[in-house]
């Protein structure tokens, strides 16, 4: 009881910390890694940054299921008590999943939050020790229930790989489910929830239900029930996108009819997998565990497992085998863990060796990429980040898909993308340097060819797009190869926070705001680092998608933005009534009735821009919708997002 006290108070005290330490940590992350690491270099400082940030808090997390698992196996007469610990335990991490997603942190931000979760320890902490810690002089053995059980070192391995496909087949169905579900935050707490739930529920229902003898029998129901149940959830979801599109319509759609919809596909498609998996750990467990231990070390080897999980299911065999393949070994992989010797173990087995046989050599691919009438897909890549897929219409145009959700360009919007550079780009006088932050089909970056003299750099978060460019070449010309064009694989965050070189112009393309991770590049830090990477007069240009804004949402972007950039302006692309689009502009400047016939004297780049109707001041400047005090009059009160304050991420 003392040393569970002790692991709270830990953690409590490390996650106050960490207000401080995280920022401080992605400081020396960003100077480890710097613009455009090798693989190995980014994985690395990605991997080893995030675990020693963490390692106190998660290394006494680690310590809290075994210490409370003996406490209350003292209260016990029987010491039948891990799988009871674990659903009590896991269905704690449910509220907190949900709790802190939908409430805490939209509401008071992530410092509220922190706090509020450790003060939740503290009082864990104390409870303990003044209530079932008290008289606890010693730590005296407790009955071992379990009598049939396999030698320590053997259980101790199926514990691994128990962890290391069950973890597996959760990272490749989160993966699938990528380019099926909404993509927020919010679609991940309800993921993760479900994955919880099941496990509490399996945890449960084994403590309450299964009996207490036959080890190896209740062993091998419970594996090939894993393997069966995830084997069944993998076919369904192949009907992931209906069950979702029906489940929102019924329920009205909106932001409430979007979230039950994606819990309802988490529950068709994780619940009964995580159900067995949460006995099956138990049940591994409680037969691991001895009078004086034993919890700890099952605990270890069963999360070492599931630690392994994305580096070999997510990268190395999704790689190799496809994401189907993957996803079939990894239901499958239960049944090796023990040899059947019964014939109905024999037969159980081989059914499911020849169910997986069957769907991994079915030709029904399993992704999800809708196309209109008379299109087709002409290139689909299945990568570590994303499933990128290029679609051919009837009109021989191409189109540019990431994970089925977020249309990236194409050639039949070649003229809106150009306008995306011309317009930043004309509002200079003379750049001879610019930064492209978001690449995709490559429309907006090949802008940059047209002016002479101007160097571009583009920088693409997804690996996946740039082999995939030439496809684009009808609209963009050969941008991979153009002298005085480089494209860097990176996150735009890191990059403009890591880049030395400076520019005369930057161009922020379209960012989904509800999309995982892009909330970020609309926080006042981000503008603050986008801003020292300015020449003098130099300006940054974001453009804002308003098809996929609603007024607050919008209202707190443009707060953020003249946070950093007060003499922001505000243009529009063209006159869309289906996909309007305005740019934030910092000029700072005025600019005469002739600017654009002193501006532009390339014949060249004239013709250009008459092809794209920017054919003089009237044009150009009739963009213009905005100066920063109407900007920050329609702002308004309106709260400025932080990294602390993650508006966008959560609204």
């Amino acid at each position: 009881g003392r040393w569970y006290a002790f692991l709270e108070l830990v953690i409590g005290a490390w996650a106050l910390s960490l207000l401080w330490g995280i920022p401080w940590a992605n400081d020396v992350a960003l100077r480890l890694m710097g613009t455009a690491p090798g693989p190995v270099r980014q994985w690395a400082v990605s991997f080893v940054v995030p675990m020693l940030t963490f390692l106190p808090a998660t290394f006494a997390m680690g310590g809290t299921l075994p210490a409370m698992e003996r406490l209350v196996s003292r209260m016990r007469k029987d010491g039948w008590s891990v799988a009871g610990v674990y659903a009590a335990q896991t269905l704690g991490a449910v509220l907190g999943t949900l709790v802190t997603t939908f409430l805490i942190i939209p509401e008071f931000g992530f410092p509220v939050t922190v706090m509020t979760l450790a003060a939740a320890n503290g009082v864990c902490a104390v409870g303990v020790l003044v209530y079932a810690a008290r008289g606890e002089e010693s730590r005296p053995p407790v009955p071992v229930e379990s009598r049939e059980t396999m030698p320590v070192a053997r259980l101790l391995i199926t514990l691994f790989f128990t962890g290391l496909v069950g973890i597996g087949y959760e990272v490749l169905v989160v993966r699938l489910l990528s380019q099926v579900l909404e993509n927020t935050v919010y679609s991940f707490a309800c993921i993760l929830s479900v994955y919880l739930l099941g496990t509490a529920v399996g945890a449960a229902c084994y403590q309450a239900y299964v009996p207490r003898h036959h080890f190896r029998r209740v062993l091998v129901t419970l594996l090939h029930a894993t393997s069966i149940s995830c084997l069944f959830g993998g076919v369904l979801l192949w009907q992931a996108e209906r069950i979702y599109a029906g489940v929102r319509s019924s329920l009205g759609g909106g932001f409430s009819g979007s979230v039950l919809a994606e819990g309802v596909v988490s529950l068709v498609v994780f619940f009964l997998p995580t159900v067995c998996m949460g006995a099956t750990f138990s049940h591994l467990v409680q037969a691991a565990r001895r009078s004086e231990g034993g919890v700890g070390r099952a605990f270890a080897a069963n999360t070492l497992g599931a630690s392994l999980a994305p580096l070999l299911f997510g990268v190395v065999t999704l790689v190799s085998l496809g994401i189907k393949g993957a996803l079939m070994l990894s239901a499958a992989g239960y049944i090796v863990l023990v040899w059947p010797r019964r014939v109905p173990e024999f037969i159980s087995a081989a059914v499911i060796v020849l169910f997986t046989c069957a769907l991994m050599w079915s030709p029904q691919p399993l992704r999800f990429v809708t196309v209109e009438k008379d299109s087709e897909i002409v290139a689909h890549v299945e990568g570590v980040m994303a499933a990128v897929t290029v679609v051919k219409d009837q009109n021989d145009d191409h189109h540019l898909k990431v994970n089925n959700h977020f249309q990236m360009g194409g050639t039949t919007s070649a003229e809106t993308d150009r306008r995306q550079a011309h317009i930043p780009l004309l509002l200079h006088p003379r750049p001879t340097r610019a930064l492209f932050l978001g690449v995709g089909a490559g429309g907006t970056m090949a802008a940059a060819v047209d002016h002479p003299n101007l160097r571009a750099d583009g920088v693409e978060l997804l690996p996946e797009i740039v082999p995939l460019l030439p496809y684009f070449e009808k609209a963009t010309g050969k941008i991979t190869d153009h002298p005085r064009l480089s494209i860097y694989v990176a996150d735009a965050r890191r990059f403009v926070t890591a880049r030395s070189s400076t520019y005369d112009v930057i161009v922020a393309d379209l960012f989904h705001p509800a999309r995982d991770g892009a909330g970020s590049l609309y926080t006042v830090e981000h503008f603050d680092a986008v801003r020292a990477l300015l020449r003098p007069r130099g300006l940054f240009c974001q453009w804002l998608p308003l098809y996929q804004l609603d007024l607050d949402m919008l209202r707190i972007i443009v707060k953020s933005y003249l946070k950093v950039f007060p003499d922001a302006t505000a243009y529009v692309a063209n006159y869309s009534l289906t996909s309007p689009m305005i740019a934030l502009v910092s000029t700072g400047r005025t600019y005469p009735y002739d600017w654009l016939e002193v501006r532009v004297k390339d014949l060249d780049l004239r013709k250009s821009l008459q092809k794209l109707e920017l054919f003089d001041e009237f044009a150009l400047f009739g963009c213009f919708v905005a100066d920063h005090d109407d900007l920050a009059a329609f702002s308004g009160t309106s709260p400025v997002n932080t990294d602390q304050y993650p508006h966008v991420m959560f609204g």
